[in-house]
């Protein structure tokens, strides 16, 4: 690109609108260079027809700083239309490409399809990475051309170091700052300075991929940054600088004013000798550093992540706290951080020694330990695939006290999540007569079905399924501790069903807390419609709950078999990432 540089003088970050315009006009420029790059036969930088036929685009300098990458979730920041994502994921690596333009991650997304590779590709700014991306990646990598379109260089190495897992490294290849200076050679003209961050305000012409390719002059803004300032910014995002070099040397000139020897490679001369042209740094996020606090107990920090079950987006649906390493916790420990968090319920993992996908799960509500649940089941499922799953979908297996269910998972965007679990058989049990029954939920005994019989049954926890009709869902009420008479019936819990509506309540026992959505009662409700023939074999069906709390969710049932031979459940639903923390201090 050839580029008029007027710099106003004001420093990154100080003046905010002037870095939101820089950014739209950024945006515009490079929605217009996704939809051209790759299209022209001239084109030195994007051969689509190559890359689809197998070919690499990677350079050296970035694979050896990388690495082995096969097995690894890599994050490829400003990955333009993908085809760099895409080659990382050839190599092995589970890849995740962001990138500011639309246009950019729209054709990423359908050259993935047409090369046939599995990859996630995110809109975002990447001086402001959503939430979703935190803690999830071995690598982050960004190559060419990239810190000079960065109006906030704090903001992106911050973005950078917490998208990495501790002991993940970012590696980044940009054209060096003393390079970035120079006009022309002949004559010799610098006009670009060193560093500052002083915006550039420029009339781009061409692009780097071809000089005299035909697009309209567009506004864009660069940021000049020093080596010192970029290891800075490293050093205060928690990064430490493993390595850092200078190239003298380069398989392209994207700027179309170097010199290229016979040998093929282009050089920055400079009197009787060559200058860098390139700078690479690898930077690793160290571990966590063990504290200690007032006990004089040593403890660890420990990450969880917030997400919603039972709806597509945040805010809605049955919250839930998930801890995707709780090494070393007792559960008198799982039980004090489960009633600090206040949720409904909590889910602790551990990894399991048998496989990658086999993890093991401890689940608690506000009261105590539950040999099984469900929305914890599909919400730690899907943190799992965050964190850990490379394809689109996939298969984890979760062992519990008492049993090992399967719950598969798809991931459908970035904090977007689809996950089903099959809870197995269901156990039928008592089909109690209560007199009196409706009483418990400040009911008449008119507001009971008539067609349908209460009963208890199983698919892990007891429930005691109460049919109700009308708008007995919206009046009812829990005015006393149900737990002894619901033992007395041989259950643990009480639901209430309007099987008409499709609809659902749960409280705790003692009427205190109504629960947003119940992935356990939503299982029996699932085989009590089909013992009953209300829903058809294997039919999915839309279960409803939280109206009433102000957080509506859609659960996804079916049961497989006939009476009381009910061989399989599942229950699925949307789950959402809300947010991720760290905590300091373990209880004692």
């Amino acid at each position: 690109m050839v580029a008029e540089n007027k710099p106003d003088g004001v420093r990154a970050g100080r003046d905010g609108a002037a870095a939101r315009d820089g950014l739209a006009a950024n945006r515009a420029l490079w929605d217009d260079l996704a939809e051209f790059h790759g299209t022209d036969p001239e084109d030195r930088s994007y051969d689509v027809p190559s890359f689809l036929a197998g070919g690499q685009t990677l350079r050296a300098i970035e694979r050896e700083l990388a690495g082995d990458v096969a097995g690894k979730d890599l994050l490829h920041l400003q990955c333009h239309f993908g085809m760099d994502t895409l080659n990382w994921a050839r190599l092995g690596a589970r890849v995740t490409g962001v990138d500011f333009s639309s246009k950019a991650i729209a054709r990423a997304r359908t050259l993935a399809e047409q090369a046939g590779v599995d990859a996630e590709f995110v809109e975002a700014d990447t001086q402001r990475l959503p939430d979703a991306l935190a803690g999830r990646f071995d690598l982050v990598v960004a190559t060419y051309g990239v810190l000079s379109w960065i109006g906030d260089l704090g903001a992106w190495m911050s973005g950078a170091a917490t998208a990495l897992r501790p002991g993940g490294r970012l590696v980044l290849v940009d054209l060096h700052p003393a390079f970035q200076t120079v006009l022309t050679f002949d004559p010799f003209v610098a006009d670009w300075p060193y560093g500052g961050g002083a915006p550039q305000h420029d009339a781009m012409t061409g692009t780097y991929a071809l000089a005299e390719a035909p697009l309209e002059p567009k506004k864009s803004t660069q940021y000049p940054y020093s080596v010192g300032e970029i290891v800075t910014a490293a050093a205060s995002a928690g990064l430490a600088v493993e390595r850092l070099d200078e190239h003298t040397e380069t398989e392209t000139d994207g700027r179309h004013i170097l010199p290229q020897g016979p040998d093929g490679l282009y050089r920055f001369p400079f009197s009787d000798t060559h200058l860098p042209i390139l700078y690479s740094l690898s930077a690793v996020l160290p571990p966590a550093p063990e504290t200690a606090p007032a006990t004089g107990r040593t403890v660890r920090d420990m990450r969880y992540r917030h997400v919603d079950v039972f709806s597509p987006q945040p805010y809605s649906g049955n919250s839930l706290m998930v801890f995707p390493d709780s090494t070393d916790l007792s559960g008198k420990q799982m039980a004090r951080i489960t009633q600090e968090m206040r949720h409904f319920e909590s889910v602790f993992l551990t990894q399991d020694s048998s496989g990658d996908r086999n993890w093991r799960a401890r689940v608690f509500d506000l009261a105590e330990e539950l040999d099984f649940a469900g929305h914890p089941l599909i919400g730690a499922a899907c943190v799992l695939h965050a964190l850990h799953g490379g394809d689109t979908t996939e298969i984890w297996h979760l062992k519990l006290k008492a049993r090992t269910v399967d719950v598969t998972t798809r991931r459908r965007a970035a904090g977007r999540y689809t996950s089903v679990l099959d809870q197995g058989s269901a156990e039928f049990l008592e089909r109690p007569h209560i007199p009196g029954l409706a009483s418990w939920f400040s009911l008449d005994a008119e507001d009971l079905d008539p067609d349908l019989p209460p009963q208890v049954l199983s698919t892990g926890l007891r429930y005691l399924m109460i049919p109700v009709r009308g708008d007995a869902l919206e009046r009812a009420r829990i005015t006393r501790d149900l737990t002894a008479p619901l033992a007395a019936a041989g259950a643990q819990f009480a639901y209430l069903l309007d099987a008409g509506a499709l609809e659902g309540r749960h409280w705790n026992n003692d009427g205190v807390l109504e629960d947003v959505a119940t992935g356990s009662g939503a299982g029996c409700a699932a085989a009590y419609l089909r013992r009953y023939d209300r829903i058809g074999n294997g039919e999915t069906v839309t279960l409803h709950q939280g109206r009433f709390t102000g957080r509506p969710s859609q659960m996804e049932i079916s049961a497989h078999g006939e009476g009381q031979d009910i061989h399989s459940v599942t229950v699925g639903g949307d789950v959402a990432f809300v947010a991720e923390g760290v905590l300091a201090e373990l209880p004692t």
